[in-house]
């Protein structure tokens, strides 16, 4: 389905590597291996540790300290002052809004290593689960895109740069739940109500509910909706790039941090395993230095 038509132009003045691999199926590890260049095994950032170490510096810190003015917008529950994911960023969104964060990165990260480390542990497995449950009413209500308003930061952002900036978005359209907005859910999806497909995928990789083809098929067609979502947005902040005069001399990288199953391998969503869909990434890179055109070399994000 025609879900990327704003990628598809992007890509005729990008780099597209066809073999780009993510350290992890899963957005912590994954995200700290991009800021910091290093494997897990190296960073630390996984399950059983779930923050970045002090010690480990971090892509936006080294521009920060070359003089970049530096932004990241997300509404992703994992890059957060807690798991220091944010190091470096002057400005920044925090998912756990209602917790201290923004202000006092410092104390959030020591507060929540301290809180994964020891016996408090099963209290922060809850917060993120909490964060996960609230995403999740929301969605339901019709509120699940924070998209349009990270784009809408990310540009006013880049109006009061003035000079060197360097800007991180995460979006989270394709995460589970899917309730894509309009007119997306009608061309993609007409006639499907979100409520009544699975949107647990823990519940069927458990065997506690199944799923049959047909109802796959309508899930696809969901995230397909979100896919193109996000497309358009994306469009947004392109638009905004090239009518501010700043599209040819930026420096645009455009992937994914994980893929997902819809049922294929007998698993739904992107945890448990590493086959080739969750691992096997989008990546598009846009730089004069560079040159156009696709490759198949494996590289790594």
């Amino acid at each position: 389905r025609a879900t990327t038509p704003i990628l598809e132009r992007f890509a005729r003045d990008a780099r597209v590597y066809e073999t780009a691999i993510a350290q992890a199926p899963w957005t912590l590890p994954v995200h700290a291996s991009m800021f910091t260049g290093r494997y897990p095994s190296e960073h630390t950032a996984t399950q059983e540790s779930p923050y970045l170490p002090p010690e480990v510096g971090t892509l936006a810190e080294a521009l920060a300290a070359s003089g970049y003015r530096t932004a990241c917008y997300s509404s992703n529950a994992w890059i957060t002052p807690y798991t220091r994911l944010t190091a470096g960023f002057e400005e920044h969104d925090s998912f756990f809004e209602v917790l201290p964060g923004g202000a006092v990165p410092p104390i959030a990260t020591a507060l929540w290593r301290r809180l994964t480390d020891g016996r408090l542990r099963p209290l922060a497995d809850r917060l993120v689960e909490a964060g996960n449950e609230i995403h999740e009413r929301l969605a339901a209500g019709g509120n699940d895109s924070k998209t349009p308003a990270i784009i809408d930061r990310a540009r006013a952002f880049l109006d009061d740069a003035n000079g060197r900036w360097f800007a991180f978005l995460n979006l989270m359209d394709a995460h589970l739940p899917y309730y894509p907005p309009e007119p997306y859910r009608s061309e993609f999806a007409p006639g499907i109500d979100p409520d009544t497909v699975c949107q647990n995928s823990k519940a069927y990789n458990a065997g506690a509910r199944s799923v049959p083809k047909t109802e796959f098929d309508s899930i696809r067609r969901l995230y397909d909706a979100e896919i193109r979502h996000m497309d358009a947005e994306l469009g947004r902040l392109f638009e905004h790039l090239k009518r501010t005069d700043q599209w040819d001399e930026t420096l645009v990288i455009v992937c994914a941090d994980h893929g997902e199953l819809h049922g294929e391998f007998g698993l739904y969503g992107h945890e448990f395993a590493v086959y080739d869909p969750l691992v096997t990434v989008p990546l598009l890179v846009k730089h004069p230095d560079i040159g156009t055109g696709r490759t198949d070399e494996t590289v790594e994000l």
